[in-house]
């Protein structure tokens, strides 16, 4: 099951967001391994994270600046296709791998947050929120490019996201950085 969330896209780099329509906050801190979402009025929640391995927040340049995206689509047991280097550090790995499929390592939800090239508007950049976290991994840079969360989280995340969406929360912005750099969870 696939939901679009969002999809006027907004990117928005700055140090602070003043916007006069209801909307959700997720902030993705690199410092702390932490994923706070904020929602409704003045509810929070805040969950520990599996960061990118320091190699691909490099490649992705989430933790040099803040990055302010946009939840565009979350996917309820999605499919995986792990990626090329993925596959050549195994290659025992399926080119496709559904949902309960002992290899499969999205866990119960992907969501895709979008934001524009800094360095080229033409471009949107994307990463991924999954599920399929170990407890082990939590608060650690381990992952080979998104960000990891337990599904018992994600799943809670999500239930919170469609409520405050109910009550006229639509849009859902998602800042990634240092929180002490990152955009104030205010509206």
């Amino acid at each position: 099951m696939r939901h679009f969330i969002g999809l006027a896209f907004a990117t928005i780099i700055a140090l602070s967001v003043s916007v006069a329509t209801a909307q959700q906050f997720i902030t993705v801190d690199f410092a702390t391994g932490h994923l706070w979402h904020q929602y409704g009025d003045g509810q929070s929640d805040v969950y520990q994270i599996v960061l990118p391995k320091p190699s691909a927040q490099a490649t992705m340049r989430l933790s040099e600046r803040p990055v302010i995206g946009t939840l565009t689509q979350a996917d309820y047991k999605p499919t995986w296709g792990p990626t090329p280097n993925m596959r050549r550090r195994d290659p025992s790995l399926p080119a496709v791998v559904r949902y309960g499929h002992p290899r499969h390592a999205l866990g119960i939800y992907r969501l895709r947050i979008a934001w524009q090239n800094s360095g080229n508007h033409r471009f949107w950049q994307y990463v991924r929120i999954h599920g399929g976290a170990k407890v082990a991994d939590l608060t650690l840079a381990k992952s080979s490019g998104c960000i990891r969360m337990l599904d018992q989280d994600i799943l809670q995340l999500m239930a919170n996201v469609r409520a405050a969406q109910a009550q006229g929360d639509h849009k859902v912005i998602v800042t990634f950085g240092h929180l002490a750099q990152s955009v104030p969870l205010t509206s």
